[in-house]
């Protein structure tokens, strides 16, 4: 398990209730660079940081994968037993 994910699923064992990707993003990667950059939305005008809920989808995704993480009705993430299970044995094995 890399750093990464530890960080990540310390992140999810905090919320029980489920965290969505916005609010993942700001605790996982709080000084990217990339909250300042702006992206078109449309004709509509532009976004800030919108870049960085999509990066945390995509990485919620691949926890899903794995099989550590669990994909809510209300578009939000828990941590699965097993997720639990990996992050206990990683605490562990750190000290």
């Amino acid at each position: 398990m890399t750093e990464s994910e530890k960080r990540a699923l310390r992140i999810l064992s905090e919320y029980e209730e489920g965290i969505h990707p916005k609010r993942f993003a700001e605790l996982m990667w709080p000084d990217s660079p990339c909250w300042t950059k702006s992206y078109n939305c449309g004709p509509n005008g532009a976004s800030l940081g919108i870049a960085m809920y999509r990066a945390a989808g995509g990485y919620l995704g691949r926890l899903r994968k794995k099989g550590v993480v669990r994909y809510r009705y209300d578009y939000s993430y828990t941590i699965t037993n097993a997720g639990e299970a990996l992050l206990y044995q990683a605490l562990k094995e750190k000290g």
